[in-house]
């Protein structure tokens, strides 16, 4: 992670409320804001990046934009003439309804952001309220004193910086000795269940007549019980060969990824009856392989779970909340009780019977592990009888992405 992406992170969850703006030809864009100002303006993130301060945005926060935009501008071109930052420095504006509905007065002030060579080359803008006046009245406004301020958030950010580093190398290093583990026992039990599958064979073929009924029948069941578990064994290989991959995000299309992907699991099963639904042109950033591998395996539990139902429908798209955008797969299936859900990405752990609906166990598992590798996150949401939803998002955005 870049120093750029931490001082990010610290910046977002800052209890001022805070803006950053970067000059462009007469305006200013809008590089980033924290959390407590999109709360206190009811902006939304993604809105954002389109906007320019004084020509879209400020109308669409302030109460009066006509009256005080024209005092903002005066003001802002003072603070950058003198280049400090200066209590006097700042506007009471009345807000627009925000998420809470209420209106506020901000005190809206500007604080430049130089370089070494001490040119303005971005600008704070943060808006206080009496409760926050408290705060800001301990800011140091001397330069000096500012900078000594920097100077050991930069220090500290190294040190943070160095542990987690050093937490992260013990991980991998103890994961990686985990994982090798689990592909030398998966490997090495496939030589023997194929020897007792043999011979079991052969003896079905070649001795039948030699067998009583329950003699040829507690054959066929050791067979089966060695062809389950030699399932159980690829799908431990692959979900190994998942988590030992190296990731290499790039931007996809998650629509063409479905319908690629369900293409190739009607050769698997009679699903003539299934009707597939996806959002056209859903995009996204993450690696290639293993969101095939993702979607393979959504997709295969919902087919699994809407193979008893009358008219089977399996639907992706994307659903927009203040969280952020999520993909998801929906089927009108058998649904879960979600009083179970923690059970749902765990290995060899089943909300059905076996003999009902077949499988491994793993393939929500190697879901989960897929979702984890891209830091992103997963969870679903059903009712028995009622089919059933799985979220799921990516870390990167687009706009991260392309920085």
């Amino acid at each position: 992670m870049s120093e750029n992406n931490n001082y990010r992170s610290v910046f977002r969850y800052l209890p001022i409320a805070s803006l950053v703006l970067r000059p462009v030809s007469n305006d200013y864009a809008i590089e980033d804001a924290n959390e407590a100002y999109l709360e206190t303006t009811g902006i939304i993130r993604e809105e954002l990046s389109d906007m320019l301060f004084f020509q879209n945005h400020l109308p669409a926060v302030l109460q009066k934009p006509d009256e005080q935009i024209p005092l903002l501008r005066e003001t802002l071109q003072k603070v950058l003439e003198e280049n400090q930052q200066q209590k006097a420095h700042g506007i009471q504006c009345q807000i627009k309804k925000a998420k809470n509905g209420h209106q506020a007065f901000r005190q809206l002030r500007f604080i430049p952001i130089s370089d070494d060579q001490n040119a303005v080359e971005s600008v704070l803008v943060t808006l206080h309220s009496d409760k926050t006046s408290t705060i800001s009245s301990n800011v140091p406004t001397d330069k000096k004193k500012i900078s000594e301020v920097f100077f050991e958030l930069k220090e500290s950010n190294k040190e943070l910086n160095y542990l987690i580093n050093q937490k992260s190398a013990q991980f991998e290093a103890a994961s990686e000795d985990l994982k090798n583990f689990l592909y030398s026992v998966s490997h090495d039990l496939r030589a023997p269940l194929r020897r007792i599958d043999g011979f079991s064979k052969e003896l079905l073929d070649e001795y039948a007549s030699h067998l009583d009924e329950t003699g040829g029948h507690y054959l066929k069941r050791i067979r089966q019980g060695t062809q389950d578990m030699g399932d159980i064994i690829d799908s431990l290989l692959k979900l190994s060969r998942t988590s030992r991959t190296k990731i290499e995000v790039k931007e996809i299309n998650l629509s063409e990824i479905v319908k690629e992907e369900f293409s190739k699991l009607l050769n698997y099963g009679d699903y003539s009856k299934v009707i597939l639904n996806v959002q056209e042109q859903v995009t996204g950033v993450a690696d290639p392989g293993l969101t095939h591998v993702l979607i393979n395996n959504l997709l295969s539990n919902a087919l699994k779970f809407t193979s008893k139902v009358d008219s089977p429908e399996i639907s992706f798209g994307t659903q927009t909340t203040e969280s952020g955008t999520h993909y998801f797969i929906k089927d009108n299936g058998v649904g879960f009780d979600t009083a179970y859900s923690d059970k749902l990405f765990k290995a060899f752990q089943r909300l059905h019977a076996q003999k009902q609906y077949p499988g491994t166990g793993i393939g929500l598992t190697t879901v989960k592990q897929i979702i984890t590798m891209h830091g992103g996150t997963i969870w679903a949401e059903s009712e028995l009888g009622s089919g059933a939803t799985f979220y799921f998002n990516f870390k990167y955005s687009h706009e991260q992405y392309e920085q």
